[in-house]
């Protein structure tokens, strides 16, 4: 009886009950978006299968939704590149969010493979080589282009793409007899006379293009990954390489090197005469290749002096610690695309570090990006790390001519107090200026310790300000 009548002042007042129902869709002003779509792939509608996945999207799978946001910045500037290359629609890329939430290795039940999801007898057909020791449906880029050839054919054979990316799912054959038997060219009148999956692959494709243009109206936030991830290099190895081997060269973690690496089956790459593809984070590929070129893999690995390498990725921050946070002005005549090239990174990156629409861009605006740490500064950072412990300190105040602030100065204006480590500002400067001027250091970190609401915050000289945890 306590336990109903408990129900009930919840009901009543409001407050939930066990768990808050999920929020549901507000499907007039989803399909007035939707409608309002710009897609040079499928004719926008909204029908109860598109809201099924939109759904899924930003209700019922958040996770997932917020994991393929991340992962664009990773793979879509590769499609991009592949999809101008055959001279196809831009919005192609989606198909991929479709196919395997942008997984590189993910295995379907039928046993398709990769980020564009390849049957073997498919991915063969189109020069992907699958054997015991490698599956190349699983390599970002040779599958992209395999992907891209395979529908070019399906557009030129049906000459409509909702067509087109149908048969990619289901075989042209399939969608060939199901337009016969509907006496049609037209997608939405052939789905009744294809397979459910075939079927709800064109609203499927529809939701996932409004998911990457609208998440933010449904307050999803990428979770994008570390900057490993991000800023990447490829080289060409001819010899036996191991992951071992090459975890221990660069000091990476095993499971980040397989991660990007994920079309060897083995844990190595084979000898190839023409050379098998290796992919790094871009800071680390310069010691990777002098070391190839210095021949120093001929010996085995199992005879070199090596350490225990790390199998376990550390976390994103430790990983994103190896990169500073610099602005660069956008010169009059200079393209935000010939920025990235200058930069070593893609348009779409700094486009998604600025939070940036094609609008907002304009010469002398400042744009940040995310360089290496050079190992001088590598040097400096850890330099922090060993400045001795000093008595802690009365309550904050400005800096006086005391024998202990004049000691303070001497160390070059850093203090570990608790479980912090502090720094006098010297001039007046803003939160960014100063995680810009200590190598290492993060504006976000900066405030997130000092609980400062944005990056240009205005720091006083003699300001006490906490920059790093110990």
């Amino acid at each position: 009886m306590r336990t109903f009548l408990l129900l009930v002042l919840l009901l009543f007042t409001g407050l939930p009950c066990w768990s808050d129902p999920p929020r549901e869709l507000n499907d007039e002003i989803i399909s007035q978006r939707i409608l309002q779509m710009k897609n040079e792939v499928v004719k926008p509608r909204y029908d109860k299968v598109v809201r099924s996945y939109l759904r899924t999207y930003t209700i019922l799978d958040r996770k997932k939704a917020e994991r393929i946001l991340g992962h664009q910045i990773m793979y879509f500037p590769i499609f991009e590149a592949y999809l101008k290359k055959y001279n196809l629609p831009d919005d192609l890329k989606y198909l991929a969010i479709v196919e395997s939430g942008l997984i590189p290795d993910i295995v379907s039940h039928a046993g398709a493979r990769g980020l564009w999801q390849f049957m073997p007898v498919t991915g063969d057909y189109f020069g992907l080589t699958i054997n015991e020791t490698i599956d190349e449906r699983c390599d970002v880029y040779k599958s992209t282009e395999a992907a891209m050839e395979y529908l070019s054919r399906l557009y030129k054979r049906f000459d409509d793409w909702e067509l087109a990316i149908a048969a990619y799912n289901s075989g042209g054959g399939r969608v060939s007899r199901a337009m016969k038997r509907a006496r049609s060219k037209d997608f939405w009148k052939v789905k009744s006379y294809l397979p459910r999956e075939t079927a709800n692959y064109v609203p499927a494709f529809i939701a996932a293009s409004y998911l990457m243009q609208y998440y933010k109206a449904h307050d999803l936030e990428p979770k994008y990954p570390n900057l490993d991830l991000q800023l990447t290099a490829r080289t060409t190895v001819r010899k036996k390489l191991s992951f071992y081997e090459v975890a221990q060269v660069t000091h990476l973690p095993m499971d980040l090197i397989e991660y990007l690496n994920p079309a060897y089956e083995k844990g190595y790459i084979p000898r190839s005469s023409g050379g098998m593809p290796l992919v790094l984070p871009s800071r680390i590929m310069p010691k990777m290749i002098t070391w190839l070129n210095e021949g120093q893999h001929d010996t085995k690995w199992q005879n070199q002096v090596f350490g225990t390498p790390i199998f376990q990725s550390r976390s994103t921050d430790e990983l994103n610690g190896a990169y500073a946070p610099l602005t660069y002005v956008l010169e009059p005549n200079q393209s935000i695309h010939q920025l990235a090239h200058k930069l070593g990174c893609t348009t779409q990156q700094l486009m998604i570090w600025n939070n940036l629409t094609p609008e907002d861009i304009h010469a002398g605006m400042e744009i940040l990006a995310f360089r290496p740490i050079e190992e001088k500064i590598r040097r400096e950072r850890e330099r922090f790390q060993t400045i001795q412990r000093l008595p802690q300190k009365t309550p904050l105040r400005p800096l006086r001519n005391t024998p202990e602030n004049v000691y303070e100065k001497k160390i070059n204006r850093f203090l570990h107090q608790g479980n912090y480590l502090f720094f006098w500002v010297e001039r007046e400067m803003t939160a960014y200026e100063l995680a810009q001027m200590l190598p290492g250091i993060s504006i976000q970190d900066i405030m997130r310790y000092n609980q400062y609401d944005f990056a240009l915050q205005k720091l006083k000289p003699n300001e006490k300000v906490k920059i790093k945890q110990r």
